[in-house]
């Protein structure tokens, strides 16, 4: 039995066979490429989720700045406003009218006639209404600018507080592996008196208690994180590295009376409002000058009865169940309210500087008291409760005591450095502008310690040797 007939042409000719072959590895490449180039694609795409991405506070700015839907949309109302001024350029208030028209009798020639019809402003109206847009433009653009500000202000404090709880997470840190280092120590002895036990306790307590503010810790930076991804428009799965360090120098800051004259002139909302009220001054000129009616003249050429007339009308509409009278008296009313509005914001605006002033004072002087007295002196107050252990002088528990001391003095620290950076944020929202003539303090001779970037790292403890007591039996 034959089954070469079965075959097909490539197998039973040996030199047709290849060209089959290549068919099949092309065929094989044109499916494959499309996955290769996925596999790519995807690998890549991981990649560069991988790699963190490096923030400093310029660069939070700049992002927030291009991500922020509320600020886009702002900035679409300087188009609106933009169309409205160029609507209100047009030299005539209508377009012309163009009229024509044909009549045919049996006993005479048909008559043609053609009219056009302009309306026109004799009252300076279109002077007025140009006015008026363009204080709604300014309008748009000092809003658009405010909503930039508060932007800006936000995207700080979310980088300051970002930053300070990744400080954080480093301190609670510290605490657990100093506790663990003291436990570790205590459980190493053989024999436990009840003193020695009692500190032990204490220790593991301690450590305990490091753990779950640690464990808090990591959850308010990652918070702080998520926020932070959340503004700059970034995915939550996003690595971010933080570059930068907070300001930790207090600043000798301008008197309320020029921050005040300064926030009155340069206070992007309040600006606003000052251009919202003068369009509404123009607005009601020009409700005042729409109460004179406009002009509309007719020219015209007919044909009738063979003849050819040519001539025109003038038309002016007479006032009489419609003046004009409602729209001055809401123009009025609209202008009095902004006003009004203008004057509010100036007192609240006065109140809020003042007030924020205030805050970065306080944060100031708590922040000074840090640097020169609380952190230094809780280190050195652990460092005389170590050699007074070494000493046998005093357990371990007054160890540990000076340790809760001096984290709680370093976690303040902290707070007061966080503080501080947003009292200045905050002021320079309130002012509208950064603070000029700002200069460092100078600290006096008794209280010359140099301001610290960061907490000083804290020294290990060593838990030195625990006094040996008798065993308890």
């Amino acid at each position: 039995m034959s089954f070469v007939g079965a075959l097909p042409l490539s197998t039973r000719r040996g030199y047709e066979s290849v060209p089959c072959v290549f068919a099949h590895k092309q065929t094989m490449r044109r499916v494959a490429l499309p996955w290769v180039i996925a596999l790519v694609t995807v690998l890549g795409a991981t990649s560069a989720q991988a790699d963190p991405v490096r923030l400093t506070v310029e660069d939070v700015v700049t992002r927030a700045k291009s991500a922020n839907v509320e600020l886009l949309a702002s900035r679409k109302d300087l188009d609106v406003a933009t169309a409205n001024l160029e609507r209100s350029k047009a030299l005539l208030p209508a377009n012309p009218y163009v009229t024509g028209g044909s009549r045919y009798s049996q006993h005479f020639k048909p008559d043609l006639g053609f009219f056009l019809s302009q309306e026109f402003e004799v009252a300076g109206q279109r002077q007025k209404r140009i006015d008026a847009a363009a204080q709604g433009l300014e309008k748009a653009t000092w809003e658009a600018k405010s909503s930039e500000q508060s932007l800006v202000a936000n995207a700080k404090v979310a980088f300051i507080h970002a930053l300070m709880s990744a400080d954080r997470v480093a301190l609670a840190q510290q605490s657990v592996d100093v506790a663990r280092t003291l436990v570790e120590h205590l459980e190493g002895a053989k024999r436990l008196s009840d003193s020695q036990r009692i500190d032990l306790n204490v220790a593991q307590i301690q450590e305990s208690r490091a753990r779950r503010e640690l464990v808090t810790a990591q959850a308010a930076d990652a918070d702080g994180l998520d926020a932070l991804r959340s503004l700059l428009g970034l995915p939550l799965h996003q690595e971010i590295e933080l570059v930068g360090a907070p300001d930790t120098e207090v600043r000798e800051l301008p008197p309320a009376p020029e921050l005040v004259q300064r926030a009155l002139q340069q206070r992007p909302d309040l600006q606003a409002l000052r251009h919202d009220l003068q369009r509404a001054d123009f607005q009601l000129a020009l409700a005042q000058r729409e109460r004179i009616p406009n002009v509309t003249v007719t020219g015209g050429i007919s044909r009738f009865e063979g003849d050819t007339l040519a001539g025109g009308d003038i038309g002016v509409p007479i006032p009489i169940f419609h003046d004009k009278a409602a729209e001055v008296h809401e123009a009025t009313a609209e202008r009095g309210r902004l006003g009004l509005q203008v004057q509010n914001q100036e007192a609240t605006i006065e109140k809020e500087v003042r007030e924020a002033l205030r805050a970065s004072t306080v944060a100031a002087g708590d922040l000074l008291e840090q640097q020169r007295e609380i952190v230094p002196k809780s280190e050195e107050n652990l460092r005389i409760q170590q050699r007074l252990q070494e000493r046998g002088q005093i357990s371990a528990t007054d160890v540990v005591g000076a340790q809760v001391d001096l984290y709680t003095a370093r976690r303040e620290y902290l707070e007061a450095v966080e503080n501080y950076n947003k009292s200045l944020i905050e002021l320079e929202r309130v002012v509208g502008g950064d603070l000029a003539n700002g200069s460092s303090a100078p600290p006096t001779p008794a209280e010359a310690k140099p301001a610290e970037a960061e907490p000083p790292a804290a020294e290990p403890t060593e838990p030195a040797t625990v006094p040996a007591e008798p065993a308890a039996n």
